[in-house]
């Protein structure tokens, strides 16, 4: 339910029988600005394409009050509407970069649309086919993204690649945050062993894999 995805299972599909399936693009490769279309059923009006660029490729969940998700979604203002939830959203290539979900509404509000990017749902799909559920890491600490230095900052605040990292705010006693030493106000310049600008970085790089130290 946090994901909005569900994976479907067909049986009794005939082993000789070859069902059309879509190519899988990259969500982490858009750039704002390339064009993408939409396919779906909005309004019961079937087999309906509408055409757009990518808005931005990093809008977080709070930003449009959706709390409960766990991702950031892919902006568009290729038209999405009630019948498009579920339908791809494509590249000029053809591949599906993202699950068209929802839209901003409102009376004056048109063309901001937002979907799932693959890359995101690829990692719950294999969850799914795995272990028929979603489980998701847990590190137990709560951080933000700092702010640059700016020209005037002491030397040596900043790390090599010119970014402050991200602070950590609260860390829950018990957690693999604390069990590793992690405290409140402390910095993180590299995770996973590449360098940190942003909660993003953290985010997709823990992903959807557990168990690892």
């Amino acid at each position: 339910r946090k994901s909005d995805v569900a994976l479907v299972q067909l049986l009794g599909v005939p082993k000789d029988v070859k069902l059309p399936v879509a190519r899988i693009g990259s969500s982490s490769e858009l750039r704002a600005g390339e064009w993408c279309i939409a396919l779906g059923s909005p309004l019961h009006l079937q087999d309906t394409v509408t055409a757009g660029i990518i808005s931005s490729t990093t809008r977080s969940c709070s930003e449009i009050g959706m709390e409960n998700k766990l991702y950031e979604f892919i902006q568009t203002d290729a038209a999405i509407n009630q019948g498009n939830s579920g339908g791809p959203l494509v590249n000029l290539n053809g591949e599906v970069i993202g699950i068209n979900t929802a839209k901003l509404g409102g009376q004056h509000v048109s063309g901001i649309s937002f979907a799932i990017p693959i890359d995101s749902a690829w990692q719950v799909i294999r969850q799914l086919k795995r272990y028929r559920n979603v489980k998701r890491p847990y590190i137990g600490m709560r951080f933000y993204a700092k702010q640059p230095s700016g020209s005037g900052a002491r030397p040596g605040r900043r790390n090599v690649a010119g970014s402050d990292g991200v602070r950590v705010l609260e860390v829950t006693p018990g957690s693999p945050a604390d069990k590793a030493g992690l405290v409140e106000g402390d910095t993180i310049v590299s995770f996973d062993g590449r360098m940190v600008y942003r909660n993003r970085d953290i985010l997709e790089r823990l992903g959807y894999e557990y168990g690892r130290s």
